[in-house]
């Protein structure tokens, strides 16, 4: 997200704002060590990442549920690449 796009999400709603929507994830839901797409669970990192509506628009959520857990790989195509099913995940894991 750019740092003009994360400033106006900030201006309207702190809690909306991409740094404090991922601390609560590391402090609510902890680190993640299992890619929820492809099972793995020795990538070097993974990452939380928002599975609402708008994802690849750099959408935001302060609802958790929304968020998958991603390794790097998997969130880049999530987040673009048209073989990921569509772009579109089950967050009912």
């Amino acid at each position: 997200m750019s740092a003009a796009r994360r400033a106006g999400t900030e201006a309207h709603n702190p809690d909306l704002s991409y740094t404090a929507i991922h601390k609560r994830l590391r402090n609510d839901r902890g680190t993640p060590s299992l890619c929820e797409h492809c099972g793995i669970t020795t990538a070097r990192k993974f990452e939380w990442a928002f599975a609402g509506e708008g994802h690849k628009n750099g959408g935001l959520s302060t609802d958790l549920s929304k968020y998958i857990r991603l390794c790097t790989s998997c969130h880049i195509e999530f987040d673009g690449h048209p073989r990921w099913k569509g772009g579109e995940a089950n967050v009912n894991h």
